[in-house]
């Protein structure tokens, strides 16, 4: 999961900037833009069910807790790029 993150970003910063000076886009482009939509909505909710690891290198995997310290972390972020 974390390498297709890598994938995806890396594809969205070399495309987004070339999208603000070419208007034209291929069948390409267009189904890389809804894979990318795609997987970015799918990540929020699979966040809520990874695993946590504390500073002490203990792995939180409580529910509750992984949701609370991803609700204080990246899910404003998140939320704010996927809506």
């Amino acid at each position: 999961w974390d390498l297709s993150s890598w994938i995806f970003v890396g594809y969205e910063i070399v495309t987004i900037p070339l999208g603000l000076i070419e208007s034209s886009r291929g069948p390409f482009a267009n189904v890389a833009e809804w894979c990318c939509r795609f997987y970015w909505t799918l990540d929020v909710p699979a966040t809520f069910l990874t695993g946590a690891t504390l500073a002490s290198g203990r792995v939180e995997l409580s529910p509750c807790k992984v949701a609370q310290r991803y609700l204080k972390s990246w899910f404003a972020i998140d939320a704010t790029l996927v809506g």
